[in-house]
C-alpha cells in the first residue's frame, strides 16, 4: 500500500524558509546581547581563530527524477530535515586573505515522499575536510571593521556519506536462499562549499559569526540513482581567537 500525503504542498516551503527567519532572529539577539559586553573599547587584531558552528537548511531540486517512461525518487531531495556542524581553523596570512582547514558534518533525517515509501526512516550523515579559502575585510584601528568583518569563502572537500535504510529495498534470490543486502552503506563523496557571511568580535579572545552556505556534493551508491546534491545552510557559530598582533597595542 502506498502512502499517499495529506499535507498541503505550501506546507513544505514554509518548513524550508521558515527556519531562516528564526536564524536571523537569532543571529539579531546575538548581536544585541554582544554590543552591551564589546563595548567602545578598541580591539587588537589576530592571527588565527577556531570556530564552532552549527546550521540548518535544506537540499534542493526535484523531488523525483524522470527518464522516458519512468519516474522513481530522489534520495537526498526528500529528506525535509538538514543539520550540519563544522569545526574550523583559520591563519591570517594576509591583511585580506586567510587560509586554513576544516572538519564538517551534515546530518538528514525525515525521508518522504507522497508516491514512494522505499527509504521511509532513512538517514544520512556526510562528514568532509575541507582546505579553506576566505577572502574578508581589513582589520582596521577605528569604526565597524575594528570589531566587524565581512568575508566570502571557497571550500573544496572530498569525505565519507553514510546511509542507514530502515529496511532493505531489494533481495537477491538464489536457487538455495535469498539474500539480504546490508541496511547501510558508506560511499565516497567530494563536493565544493561557497559561503558568505560576517564575524563580530566580543572581546580580544572571542567573537561570534553567521553565514549562508552552498554546497554541491557528488555521489554516488548502488541503493540510489543520485549522483549528486545540492543543499543551503544558515549557520551560526562562536569564535575562540588566538595569536594577538603586538604590532596594535590600544587602550
Amino acid at each position: 500500500m502506498r502512502y499517499q500525503s495529506i499535507r498541503p504542498i505550501h506546507l513544505n516551503m514554509t518548513a524550508k524558509f521558515g527556519f531562516m527567519k528564526n536564524k536571523w532572529m537569532l543571529v539579531s539577539f546575538l548581536i544585541m546581547v554582544a554590543m552591551p559586553f564589546s563595548g567602545l573599547a578598541q580591539e587588537i587584531d589576530n592571527k588565527i581563530n577556531v570556530s564552532v558552528e552549527y546550521g540548518t537548511g535544506f537540499f534542493h531540486g526535484e523531488k523525483m527524477f524522470r527518464e522516458k517512461n519512468f519516474k522513481y525518487p530522489s534520495f537526498y531531495r526528500n529528506f525535509d530535515q538538514l543539520h550540519g556542524s563544522a569545526i574550523n581553523l583559520l591563519i591570517k596570512t594576509r591583511p585580506q586573505l586567510s587560509l586554513g582547514v576544516g572538519i564538517a558534518f551534515l546530518n538528514a533525517s525525515g525521508w518522504m515522499n507522497s508516491e514512494y515509501s522505499d527509504f521511509d526512516l532513512s538517514e544520512a550523515k556526510v562528514s568532509y575536510i575541507s582546505p579553506l579559502l576566505r577572502f574578508h575585510s581589513k582589520f582596521s584601528p577605528m569604526g565597524f571593521f575594528n570589531k566587524g568583518r565581512l568575508f566570502i569563502e571557497l571550500a573544496p572537500n572530498i569525505g565519507l556519506s553514510k546511509i542507514s535504510l530502515s529496511d532493505t529495498i531489494f533481495t537477491i534470490q538464489t536457487s538455495t536462499k535469498t539474500i539480504l543486502p546490508p541496511i547501510s552503506n558508506h560511499d565516497l563523496s567530494a563536493g565544493i562549499k561557497v559561503k558568505a557571511g560576517f564575524e563580530w568580535t566580543l572581546s580580544n579572545y572571542a567573537g561570534i559569526t553567521a553565514s549562508y552556505a552552498l554546497q554541491h556534493v557528488w555521489v554516488k551508491s548502488e541503493f540510489y540513482n543520485d549522483r549528486s546534491f545540492t543543499c543551503s545552510l544558515l549557520n551560526v557559530g562562536l569564535i575562540f581567537r588566538f595569536h594577538k598582533d603586538k604590532r596594535f597595542n590600544y587602550k
